[in-house]
């Protein structure tokens, strides 16, 4: 029998959480650069598949941070306020992240 390493299952929540917070930002910034930028075009861009983006938009709809305009069948999307100020506080504190930190990170 297994036993569940505690310590490891944390990391693994945070990580998913870190990498989560990390494509909504990516979202949130090509979104204020494209507004009205259908789902097809932030996937294609931001290198994402198409059905996974969809969830990330609708979930941040739900967070208030994205309003979704239907056009034929393309869905537009824009920055709700709220959405705007949570790419300022995010664009903020990535200023505090170290450029090591960040190189690192994409050796990946």
């Amino acid at each position: 029998m297994k036993v569940l390493d505690f310590n490891s299952y944390l990391t693994q929540i945070n990580t998913r959480r870190r990498d989560m917070l990390e494509r909504i930002i990516q979202i949130l910034y090509y979104v204020a650069s494209h507004p009205d930028a259908s789902i097809n075009e932030i996937a294609k861009n931001l290198h994402m598949n198409n059905y996974v983006c969809g969830r990330y938009i609708d979930n941040m709809k739900a967070m208030g941070l994205v309003e979704i305009r239907e056009q034929g069948k393309a869905k537009r999307i824009r920055l709700t306020k709220k959405g705007y100020q949570a790419l300022m506080v995010a664009m903020q504190l990535l200023q505090y992240i170290p450029l090591e930190i960040t190189k690192v990170e994409e050796r990946k």
